[in-house]
């Protein structure tokens, strides 16, 4: 048990997968358990999307700023992983909006796509100039070359999808 492992009472660990739960990271069973949810082709192509709607609402709210653009992680291959990467760089474009609600949106949808995130790159070529040239666009201010790139961005992985579930499930390739 879980509980058990960390030394806690299960209490604040049946809490935390109930939150956990809301947020689609984790699924309630009928008997009080709770697993991974399993994703599917359509539902990633949806996903896609959906993270797709957030970035473009978040730059049509966008912000314009007045100081330096905070920094990012370090863009650099293998100093850290490219799903926290992508991560950072979404929810750093969400923050510039006006609305508060589209990090916490793209928050929660960078968590469920952290696991599909960090097998892209091995069926999608040049994940790594993707995210230079949308890092890039967001130092300069460039909203709309932002939007082409996050368009680009989405189109590859949606028409990918079947390829990414199929190795996102595969034994050897996790």
């Amino acid at each position: 048990m879980l509980a058990d492992e960390l030394g806690s009472s299960p209490t604040p660990i049946r809490d935390a997968m109930h939150i956990l739960a809301g947020e689609d990271i984790v699924i309630a069973g009928a008997t009080g358990g709770f697993t991974i949810p399993m994703i599917d082709q359509p539902s990633l192509i949806d996903l896609y999307g959906w993270n797709a709607d957030i970035l473009g609402a978040a730059l049509r709210n966008w912000r314009p700023s007045h100081q330096p653009e905070r920094t990012l992680a370090p863009s650099a291959t293998g100093e850290t992983p490219i799903a926290e990467r992508i991560s950072q760089l979404f929810l750093h474009i969400a923050h510039r909006s006006v609305n508060i609600e589209h990090p916490r949106a793209l928050g929660r949808i960078n968590e469920r796509l952290y696991a599909v995130r960090q097998i892209e790159s091995q069926i999608i070529s040049n994940t790594e100039d993707e995210i230079l040239e949308i890092r890039a666009h967001l130092h300069a201010g460039d909203v709309t070359n932002i939007k082409k790139w996050v368009t680009r961005y989405t189109k590859r992985r949606q028409s990918d999808a079947g390829n990414i579930i199929h190795n996102l499930y595969r034994s050897d390739a996790i």
